[in-house]
């Protein structure tokens, strides 16, 4: 029986395909490692992009809400029901009416039907206040004011309003200063600085943040997966070209994708081998 020896050196060819195996590998993890954390650094931009664009929201809703709780509270006409249940808080804290004349009695229920109005809306103001140090941190300083400034008007609504209470109307400016406080109501040529400084913060406050919102807004899911794609490929494209054989392999991908008709799902070849990538 006549024995045919092969030309191959097997043993060669083994360590020679073992050596092109281990750049492989190690391209395959540059890849990874490559892809991973670009991925994690968009996955972390999109997070902080995120919680700005939240907290945005909420500081804004929270402002213009209490622009418009504040008008409520100063609103001009108190109804029966509420003089009711001032004269009742009154009474449960050692008021008898009975002790007082009917205009001071009025002005004592007047001044609690204030601080009821106020503490129906106390949700938002505590809101305002734990959001200032949060807008402060992402935004700076001119959020952080804005939203100080309206929580000062509520203060000094609450402060008039008590002090309403015990004015005995000796001093008409002073007493006309509380009322201008306390209500939105008075003529037309007068200006209502309380008014007046709670829109301006308002106003701040949308110039500063509607912009981020509207910037954030633009970069989607959508557009943060489509670079992720384009950056992957790209990047294993040069990685590939790189490695033996690594030509070879992408004239042969290029060519079945173009075989296909799938020109569109691969970034088209440069003259290096790499893909060309943009970032719309």
């Amino acid at each position: 029986m006549t024995t045919t020896q092969s030309a191959l050196d097997w043993a060669a060819t083994g360590s020679m395909l073992s050596g092109v195996g281990t750049p492989i590998g190690a391209g395959a993890v540059l890849v990874a490692t490559y892809i991973g954390g670009n991925s994690l650094k968009m996955w972390r931009r999109q997070q902080l992009l995120q919680r700005h664009m939240d907290l945005a929201e909420r500081v804004l809703t929270r402002v213009v809400q209490a622009r418009d709780e504040i008008a409520s509270v100063r609103f001009p006409l108190k109804e029966a029901h509420e003089f009711a249940a001032a004269d009742k808080t009154l009474e449960a804290n050692g008021f008898i009416k009975k002790g007082f004349e009917d205009a001071k009695w009025r002005k004592l229920s007047g001044a609690q039907v204030t601080l009821h109005r106020l503490n129906r809306f106390q949700e938002t103001w505590t809101a305002l206040d734990l959001l200032r140090h949060s807008a402060y941190v992402y935004f700076g300083n001119e959020v952080a004011d804005a939203i100080e400034t309206i929580q000062a008007q509520v203060r000094r609504i609450r402060i008039d309003a008590e002090l309403y209470a015990e004015d005995n109307g000796n001093d008409a400016e002073f007493s006309k200063g509380l009322m201008n406080t306390l209500s939105s109501s008075r003529p037309k040529s007068e200006v209502d600085e309380l008014a007046q400084a709670v829109d301006d913060a308002v106003k701040k406050t949308e110039a500063n943040l509607k912009p981020l919102l509207t910037e954030v807004a633009t970069i989607t899911q959508s557009e943060i997966a489509r670079v992720s794609r384009q950056l992957a490929y790209g990047v294993s494209r040069k990685l590939i070209a790189s490695l033996p054989f690594g030509a070879a392999a992408l004239e042969l991908v290029d060519y079945l994708a173009e075989r296909r008709g799938k020109q569109g799902l691969l970034p088209a070849k440069t003259k290096t081998g790499s893909a060309e990538i943009h970032i719309a």
